[in-house]
């Protein structure tokens, strides 16, 4: 079962992703397109990334 949802939205200069992992127990590992930024954080996102239960990550494209 997934435990995850992607939804992509864009400005027209950039691309906006936000893996959200909607378990209230489990941790989930989303692939992520490209390189980006976790505006929530500043760190650096490509490849995948692992959500704590309950995480959401906004990652704006390079």
């Amino acid at each position: 079962m997934t435990n995850f949802m992607r939804s992509v939205r864009g400005d027209g200069r950039h691309d906006y992703t936000f893996p959200l992992n909607h378990s209230a127990e489990l941790s989930a590992t989303v692939p992520v397109a490209g390189e980006g930024t976790d505006l929530l954080t500043g760190r650096a996102v490509a490849g995948e990334i692992e959500l704590a239960p309950l995480v959401v990550v906004i990652q704006r494209a390079r």
